[in-house]
């Protein structure tokens, strides 16, 4: 080539683009793979958040109620001061949860004087269900307390 041309030749430009060609895939897969990670982070962060205030809901709730009893899910528990008996369930705890995240709630271990409650936030990725946060509560009666 004479220095006195200017500019590339057809070798050089079919050469670069088949260098940049080979680079856009392997980059592109690491933004993507940099975005998956970020979204699943984003879940889990807004599970932490669906979990904890599921679990400042239950616990107000409860937080005066005795005579714990569970059917099918629901927890039934008598107002203290009022004696009359109300009922919780995932349904009623659901305010901030989308149609891709929801709240699960296992009352296995609840007895009539201690409540025990684990405070599931589960979501749809893909195909699969995942448990993405999780907390556990328990509340004693005054009876058992004492």
């Amino acid at each position: 080539r004479k220095e006195r041309e200017k500019g590339c030749t057809l070798i050089e430009v079919v050469t670069a683009l088949a260098i940049l060609g080979l680079m856009i895939p392997a980059v592109w897969g690491a933004v993507e793979t940099q975005l998956a990670s970020f979204r699943y982070q984003r879940q889990r962060e807004l599970a932490g958040e669906l979990c904890a205030a599921a679990f400042v809901e239950l616990e107000e709730k409860v937080r005066n109620g005795s005579c714990f009893q569970t059917e099918e899910g629901v927890l039934w528990f008598q107002e203290q001061k009022t004696g009359q008996w109300e009922s919780l369930e995932a349904e009623k705890l659901q305010s901030d949860c989308t149609h891709t995240m929801w709240i699960e709630l296992d009352f296995t271990g609840t007895t009539e004087e201690r409540l025990e409650a684990e405070i599931r936030a589960v979501a749809r990725l893909g195909e699969e269900e995942t448990v993405l946060a999780d907390r556990k509560l328990m509340i004693l009666s005054e009876e058992e307390v004492l």
